[in-house]
């Protein structure tokens, strides 16, 4: 049973009495609201577990959780860097642990763990060398089953019941671990619970924090307690979602829905590129997957600068903030171009920068507008909006029909939200534009970039600090 007050949890009583009652949610002996939030709805007290504080940083990401139940007294801290990218995990008490993640490699008290790979990750034996796990995902990402030829046989050894089911005759047992879950993300028990190579992720391919019985999943923005299917703090798309609680778990349809980082798109403007009609460009992907940068930067023919072959870019970055520190963010002078031909950077010096009276270099991009991407199942169209905006980019350059503006067009022209409409793309405009000859008709992309603010604005908004 479940009382609210709004949108915040403030008690659970179990309602089972038998035996089973201690297996996923447990009930704590206590007659206070078993749940406490701060003013920023991120909650500080889980009397349940025996949580008596959680501090949080500018982020809303947990800094210390101090703890005290039957499994452990003690504390567990984060460190993070500027991105919110958590770095280091520290528990002390019970079975103290130091967990340091860098970037896909993953170490425990100062020792490598494993380090993830397309097909599942790599661990060390023991004797100076490493398997491979590969790992079965479901429709949802969630890991069910991990599995490795250990022997190299070219077969995977399986054992049920001490018997050889795969009848090769070596009696080894290579599944190293499976794992099966109740629609929020619980984990069945009572059956196929050998495990051989235990791995602490699965759920969404999350990691599983049960350290002095924690019990949270960590999704990176949020944690997430899959015993209750409710976060510990509030969505940072909350507005995009305002028919559904902030805590709840992907919309209340766990089957259908999952609940990802969010990835997005973002629409860039220059106000004063290409003699002040405006340059625009994208960016797609989200600060945990990384970014890619897509830019039609002009025509190479100088003699005839609407017509010719592309100048264009398209570069990974794996932060917004590196984006921001990258030539790309910066105006050069007239005759300088920030790509080639074939899709690579322009070499550029420093002196090739427009510099303000300080002799700073003067940012391109005035305006930054980020529009969600995920559609009704949880999917995200990022990958077919960034094959759309490629072809794009490569295409001849030709003003009015394919330029700098049918980028973002085609990037959202594909792209989706979370309601099933399609993304709005500032359908194409024409306008006489004078710097140009008065035989052409450009579509500006400044009017451009206005119209797709105003079209996407229920699920989109403006980057702050670009």
């Amino acid at each position: 049973y479940y009382t609210y007050s709004n949108n915040k949890l403030l008690k659970v009583r179990e309602a089972i009495t038998s035996s089973y009652r201690n297996e996923g949610f447990k009930d704590g002996t206590n007659t206070n609201d078993d749940y406490v939030y701060d003013s920023n709805g991120n909650m500080t007290i889980d009397r349940n577990k025996g949580i008596s504080s959680i501090s949080y940083n500018h982020l809303n990401l947990p800094n210390t959780v101090a703890i005290s139940n039957s499994e452990g007294t003690g504390n567990i801290s984060y460190i993070y860097d500027a991105t919110g990218a958590k770095q280091k995990k520290v528990v002390s008490g019970g079975s103290s642990l130091i967990v340091e993640y860098a970037g896909n490699y993953v170490y425990e008290n100062n020792n490598l763990k494993f380090f993830n790979t397309a097909e599942g990750y790599v661990e060390p034996n023991g004797t100076n060398g490493f398997d491979y796990i590969f790992q079965y995902k479901d429709h949802l990402g969630n890991i069910r089953l991990s599995y490795s030829d250990k022997d190299k046989d070219g077969k995977i050894d399986v054992l049920r019941n001490d018997a050889d089911a795969d009848g090769d005759g070596d009696y080894a047992h290579e599944i190293m671990q499976e794992k099966n879950y109740y629609p929020f993300g619980l984990e069945h028990k009572g059956y196929n619970e050998l495990v051989i190579s235990q791995h602490k992720y699965g759920f969404g391919g999350k990691e599983e924090q049960n350290e002095l019985g924690l019990a949270w999943m960590d999704f990176h923005a949020r944690n997430y307690d899959a015993a209750l299917g409710r976060w510990m703090n509030i969505d940072n798309h909350a507005d995009s979602y305002f028919r559904w609680s902030p805590y709840s778990y992907a919309i209340n349809n766990p089957l259908n829905v999952i609940d990802p980082d969010g990835n997005d798109i973002i629409i860039l403007l220059d106000k004063e590129g290409a003699n002040s009609a405006g340059h625009q460009a994208i960016l797609v992907g989200s600060e945990d997957t990384g970014w890619v940068y897509i830019s039609k930067d002009g025509s190479a023919d100088e003699d005839n600068p609407g017509d010719g072959e592309s100048r264009y870019v398209i570069k990974p970055f794996n932060t917004l903030d590196e984006f921001k520190k990258s030539n790309h963010n910066f105006t050069v002078k007239d005759g300088k171009y920030h790509s080639e031909t074939n899709g690579e950077e322009a070499e550029l010096t420093d002196n090739d920068f427009v510099k303000d009276e300080n002799g700073e270099r003067v940012q391109r991009f005035d305006d930054a507008f980020r529009i969600e991407t995920i559609k009704p199942d949880g999917s995200s169209t990022d990958q077919a909006s960034i094959d759309a905006a490629t072809a794009i980019a490569k295409k001849d350059y030709l003003l009015g029909m394919c330029d700098c503006s049918d980028v973002p067009s085609a990037a959202l022209g594909v792209g989706e939200d979370s309601k099933g409409n399609k993304l709005q793309t500032g359908e194409p405009r024409w306008y006489n534009h004078t710097t140009f000859p008065t035989s052409v008709y450009a579509k500006l992309p400044s009017t451009k970039h206005d119209k797709i603010k105003k079209r996407n604005k229920n699920n989109g908004k403006k980057v702050k600090d670009f």
